[in-house]
């Protein structure tokens, strides 16, 4: 995706220079706010992951301690003690979540932002005769194929993210000493 990045600026610039110019901020800026916001993601993740595995080690203590002191009646301690842990793996989840929803929406808004400003300099650019039929049809097929590569390439960078982020906690839970109770 940086090759394509590289060619779009280098065919935009042998077209119009201020189109290349624009296209090559935009890029910077974009992948540098997209880094920057996914990276964050990786330590929601590892919340998750945390908060999950708790989760994990709970069920499984619960649902042993249900089997083994029903004749004692703390079956209700037992099923209120595992639902406290839910529910802070929800919490923790749905955190993870809405800030996904955020980061996209920052995506989608930025592709919005260039596909917008683009085919209006380029309805501005043909109107003064400075850009002829087949430059503007290339350069928003071009603009969309961009859009479409930055979408997809935020969207690995995201996952990886929220991969690294589940694979520091699984370390962790095998690093550092476990607490028996």
């Amino acid at each position: 995706s940086c090759l394509s990045c590289i060619m779009t600026i280098v065919i935009f610039s042998q077209m119009n220079g201020f189109l290349a110019l624009i296209t090559g901020i935009w890029l910077t800026v974009h992948f540098a706010l997209c880094w920057m916001f996914t990276s964050k993601c990786a330590h929601y993740s590892y919340l998750h992951g945390q908060a999950r595995s708790t989760l994990v080690g709970k069920i499984v203590d619960s649902l042993s301690n249900i089997l083994n002191v029903k004749l004692f009646a703390r079956e209700q301690y037992e099923s209120r003690y595992l639902r406290a842990k839910l529910a802070d793996t929800v919490a923790k989840d749905q955190r993870l979540h809405w800030y996904l929803l955020k980061v996209k929406t920052f995506y989608c808004l930025s592709i919005t932002f260039l596909i917008g400003f683009m085919t209006w300099l380029l309805i501005y650019e043909r109107s003064h005769n400075r850009v002829t039929i087949g430059d503007f049809a290339l350069i928003l097929g071009v603009t969309m194929e961009i859009a479409y590569i930055t979408w997809f390439t935020m969207s690995q960078v995201n996952e990886f993210h929220q991969a690294l982020g589940k694979c520091k906690q699984s370390l962790a839970n095998l690093i550092v000493p476990q607490d028996i109770q």
